[in-house]
């Protein structure tokens, strides 16, 4: 089955990127960058079939080294948060031969981009190396180039005017052919609390006025409309019957489009992008479950979703086929009468409603299961987590206040009196006052005990010596 896959994203360098990095990745080759020193060695990266640079005809032909092209905009744009490239994948039919997608990836690449004068870097990439995953990277400088090399991504245009009050824009150049004229620049002039754009002739007439800035008011203008957000939407259609053309070529019946389920007018459910890390996840997962003779289950929620949408998209499908070669019976007996059109139109009405039924039962289903849960509902979870927390802390307090569950192990309770140890300091971090309290007058009391007690013991102790030493002086008996 043909899938479209189309995005389009900018490697900037304030989200950390290099373009250099990007380009030796996407072509699994070495490269250094020259404005930080590193090397990008991507030598050993498997997947990548084919790759190459299309440069438009007005471009210096020393881009065609990979190296020199992207060190040259690593060194172009100087900002810290600069736009450096734009990226594109698309995906590659896999119904067509080698030869055939690298002819189609050199058609897309040159028709969106490099017949607007855009230099692009494309590689042919099979993650998977099953041929089932083939798509292209594109890797296009923002900034158009001349011969020599590229030039500025804008220019500065002033607002001026004339003494009609006529206004225009104007770059640096432009102006100072239309100073001779009687143009002037406008500027921004203030009076207490009011504003107003005026030139210098204009402002003589604004009694009291200063200005209140030194530069005229200008605004940027940008050399070409590569970064027109419309310009995604151009691309993402033309992509679409460049696929369809060359699906069509390949004597392939599969079609696609761009568009989604909802502009299509369809009623799917769209399936949310995997991405190669969970692709990997599930496929060791299905390598497992075969090894173990199991049936195979997600284990991502994403692939778990996505399996709920395909269910959920198989139902309606069946629905539709089936209401489908309903109506193709109904038309088909149409011409025995009258009266065998309206039987079959009741029970068509029927199992129609009853595959309603079970289409909106089955769109509750896969509501609550998409759908997150309610605040109430998450209300409700938190507050028995926090009672059921609260039950915890209540015993634990409960533990350590009972004097019987502080005993001392044996081999301590033998060499000492008291037989309770004292709790820690954090084990009294979570009594309440009067708890602690409560322990504190026990534990007085448990320490006296043990004082008494120990006092006894050795005033028993000195009187069994004493007895002892007097048995000892006293004289034996003799014996006659």
């Amino acid at each position: 089955m043909a899938s479209y896959h189309f995005s389009v994203q900018v490697v900037s360098r304030g989200g950390g990127r290099s373009s250099v990095a990007c380009a030796a990745y996407r072509a699994a080759e070495k490269l250094t960058c020259e404005r930080d020193g590193l090397v990008h060695d991507y030598t050993r990266k498997q997947g990548v079939l084919h790759s190459e640079i299309a440069l438009p005809e007005h471009a210096p032909e020393r881009w065609l080294d990979r190296s020199t092209l992207w060190n040259e905009v690593e060194a172009t744009e100087r900002r810290a948060d600069a736009q450096l490239c734009r990226e594109t994948v698309f995906a590659v039919p896999h119904e067509l031969a080698r030869e055939q997608q690298i002819e189609f990836c050199r058609e897309v690449v040159h028709q969106l981009y490099v017949s607007r004068g855009m230099v692009a870097d494309w590689a042919l990439h099979d993650a998977d190396g099953d041929g089932h995953n083939v798509h292209c990277h594109v890797l296009c400088p923002l900034r158009s180039c001349d011969e020599s090399g590229f030039l500025a991504k804008s220019v500065n245009v002033y607002t001026v005017r004339n003494a009609d009050g006529d206004e225009r824009q104007a770059t640096t150049a432009e102006y100072r052919e239309l100073k001779e004229l009687g143009w002037e620049k406008v500027y921004k002039y203030r009076l207490g609390n009011e504003y107003r754009e005026l030139t210098a002739s204009q402002a003589e007439e604004w009694d009291g006025c200063k200005r209140a800035s030194k530069n005229a008011v200008q605004e940027a203008r940008y050399l070409n409309d590569w970064n027109d957000p419309g310009n995604v939407e151009r691309w993402r259609a033309a992509f679409c019957d460049m696929q369809n053309a060359a699906l069509e070529r390949a004597g392939s019946e599969a079609r696609v489009d761009h568009r989604s389920y909802e502009r299509q007018g369809v009623e799917r459910i769209a399936q949310r992008h995997e991405g190669p890390q969970v692709r990997a996840i599930e496929r060791k997962a299905e390598r497992e479950a075969a090894a173990r003779g199991v049936e195979y289950a997600p284990v991502t929620d994403r692939a778990a979703e996505n399996a709920a949408v395909r269910e959920h998209n198989a139902i309606l499908a069946r629905v539709e086929a089936t209401i489908d070669a309903m109506r193709r019976q109904v038309e088909a007996l149409r011409v025995r009468g009258h009266e065998v059109m309206d039987d079959l139109g009741r029970q068509l009405a029927q199992e129609q409603q009853a595959w309603r039924d079970r289409v909106d039962a089955a769109r509750q289903r896969m509501s609550a299961f998409l759908k997150p849960p309610a605040p109430e509902r998450q209300h409700d979870v938190s507050r028995l987590m926090a009672e059921q927390g609260e039950r915890r802390l209540e015993a634990y307090r409960q533990r350590l206040a009972d004097p019987e569950t502080r005993l001392k192990p044996t081999a301590e309770r033998s060499r000492s009196f008291d037989r309770h140890r004292d709790l820690s300091q954090r084990e009294k971090s979570f009594m309440r006052p009067e708890q602690l309290a409560r322990y504190e007058r026990t534990r007085a009391a448990e320490v006296e005990k043990a004082e008494r007690e120990r006092v006894a013991a050795q005033a028993r102790a000195r009187s069994q010596a004493q007895g002892r030493s007097q048995s000892a002086s006293r004289p034996s008996p003799s014996h006659e």
